[in-house]
C-alpha cells in the first residue's frame, strides 16, 4: 500500500515526527472558525496518537501531512476515518493553515485522498461533513467532486442562529471519473525537507 500520493500542487505524506504532527495541529487549532468554533485537546492526547501508530490506523483514523509542492512546506492536515470490515463507508476531512486557504490546495488534498481511500480499501462511498452556512466548506467539496446528500436540521449555533449539517459523498463510480486518477503519482519520492517513508 502506498503512503503517499502526489498531485500537481500538493502531496499527501505520513506526518514525520510527533513534533510535526501537534505543531501543525496546535497551529490549526489557533485559527478562528467562524463555523465550528473552538476544538481543544490537550498535548499529551495528541503526542500519545503519534507515538503509538504514526496517526496512520485504518481501524480507528489516519491523519497525513498535506505538502505544498512549489516550497515543500505543511500547509495542514488531511484525515479520514475507521476503516471497519464490511463496511463500505468512511469520511474524509481536510483542514488548511490560514495562508493557503481558499487557492484550490484543500480540494487537490480531498481528492488525493479519495484516491488513496478508493485504491486501497474495498470502500463504496466516502462522505463528508460541513455546516449549511460554511459556504467555503461546502465549495471546495462540490469542486472535489463531492455531491450534497442530505442535511440534520438545526444541529449547530452560529451568531445565535441555529444551522444545519450538511452531508456531502461520493460514490466509487464518481471518483472514477475525476481526472485526479491520472494525474496522481503514487509512492513518489518525499522532498528533502521530509522525513517519512516514502513507500508502503
Amino acid at each position: 500500500m502506498h503512503v503517499v500520493w502526489t498531485g500537481e500542487r500538493v502531496r499527501l505524506r505520513p506526518v514525520a515526527s510527533a513534533a510535526e504532527y501537534t505543531e501543525t495541529d496546535n497551529q490549526l487549532m489557533e485559527l478562528p472558525n467562524d463555523y465550528w468554533g473552538p476544538h481543544w485537546r490537550p498535548l499529551d492526547e495528541r503526542q500519545q496518537e503519534y507515538e503509538g501508530t504514526g496517526v496512520i490506523d485504518p481501524g480507528w483514523y489516519s491523519i497525513y501531512a498535506i505538502e505544498r509542492l512549489d516550497t515543500g512546506e505543511l500547509i495542514g492536515l488531511e484525515e479520514h476515518g475507521p476503516i471497519r470490515p464490511g463496511r463500505l463507508r468512511t469520511w474524509l476531512g481536510t483542514h488548511l493553515l490560514g495562508p493557503h486557504q481558499r487557492q484550490g490546495f484543500g480540494i487537490e488534498a480531498k481528492q488525493l485522498m479519495l484516491c488513496a481511500l478508493f485504491e486501497n480499501y474495498p470502500l463504496e462511498l466516502v462522505y463528508a461533513i460541513t455546516t449549511s452556512n460554511h459556504r467555503p466548506s461546502r465549495r471546495g467539496l462540490e469542486r472535489s467532486g463531492f455531491y450534497l446528500e442530505g442535511r440534520k436540521r438545526g444541529m449547530w449555533i452560529a451568531d445565535g442562529l441555529r444551522v444545519d449539517e450538511v452531508f456531502y459523498a461520493i460514490t466509487r463510480e464518481q471518483w472514477e471519473q475525476l481526472p485526479i486518477r491520472k494525474l496522481v503519482k503514487r509512492g513518489a519520492a518525499l522532498s528533502a525537507a521530509s522525513t517519512g517513508a516514502s513507500d508502503g
